[in-house]
């Protein structure tokens, strides 16, 4: 649908129960926040979809399924090929897990962060971010996540980025603050990186099994306090093991830059083992 201008864009919104199969496809326009389904209690948001092309702008934030309260968001998709200055994420859960929810950017110019999947988890005691993808060719941003969680597993989450994207701050595939952060992926084909790129970084807990992969990329900023290296497969900040996970850096063609001002470490813990990573 072309649309002009509006407020806000919600294609399913449940106060007492769940957001699923949801569509917003929209051509053209500005905006403030656009998400495709929203449950506001205990509902779960999944499968629901957004669809953005030709857009003028959006000022608040782009969501693809959002459980505000104990319900969990998996399967969302946000396809964008336009102009968004706006915040960026496939699926966010208050209290529940984030599963399979898809972010894909292509020819976008934008400041704002990008994540696949995010939990807050503000009163359970576990939610896990798992199999979250972020596939972008091309554009600027100030931070890239595959899947997020305070509190719980960040497991195979994917980062994609080509095409020349330009990223200000930290790339990460999955991010657990007291969890394991497992087998999660960074792949970069090109472009720029203004801090870390780390494939699974945990706060307590074990990183294991994540793979980073730099082609013709610079990386260029100090690291972020925390992080210990500018380039890793699996970090652990406080206390935890780092096993098996591997960086590589390939070659480049000629003339072209390959640059990390930081340093590398296939797995880096503050506290516990460091085993079978590899460089």
């Amino acid at each position: 649908t072309k649309v002009k201008d509006a407020q806000d864009v919600v294609g399913g919104s449940a106060e007492k129960g769940s957001a699923e199969g949801n569509k917003v496809t929209v051509e053209g326009g500005s905006f403030h926040d656009i998400i495709g389904g929203e449950s506001t209690t205990g509902g779960s948001a999944d499968k629901n979809e957004v669809k953005l092309t030709n857009l003028k702008a959006i000022s608040g934030a782009l969501v693809g399924g959002a459980a505000l309260g104990t319900g969990s968001t998996s399967g969302n998709t946000v396809e964008v090929s336009s102009e968004v200055t706006a915040a960026i994420t496939g699926g966010t859960t208050t209290d529940g897990s984030a599963e399979n929810n898809t972010v894909k950017l292509t020819n976008l110019k934008t400041g704002a962060a990008v994540m696949g999947g995010n939990a807050a988890k503000v009163t359970v005691e576990k939610a896990d971010v798992t199999k979250n993808t972020v596939e972008i060719a091309g554009g600027k941003f100030s931070a890239v996540t595959g899947g997020a969680t305070n509190g719980g597993d960040a497991s195979e989450n994917t980062v994609t980025l080509t095409k020349g994207v330009d990223v200000q701050n930290n790339v990460l595939g999955g991010e657990a603050a007291t969890g394991k952060a497992a087998d999660n992926k960074v792949t970069v084909t090109g472009g720029k990186i203004g801090s870390s790129v780390v494939a699974g970084l945990t706060g307590t807990g074990d990183a294991s099994g994540n793979e980073v992969t730099l082609r013709q990329v610079e990386v260029d900023g100090v690291p972020a306090p925390g992080n210990p290296a500018g380039v890793a497969g699996g970090v652990v900040r406080t206390s935890g093991a780092a096993s098996s996970n591997t960086v590589t850096i390939e070659g480049s063609a000629e003339g072209t830059k390959r640059t990390v001002k930081g340093d590398v470490a296939g797995g880096s813990t503050a506290s516990g083992d460091a085993s079978s990573n590899v460089v």
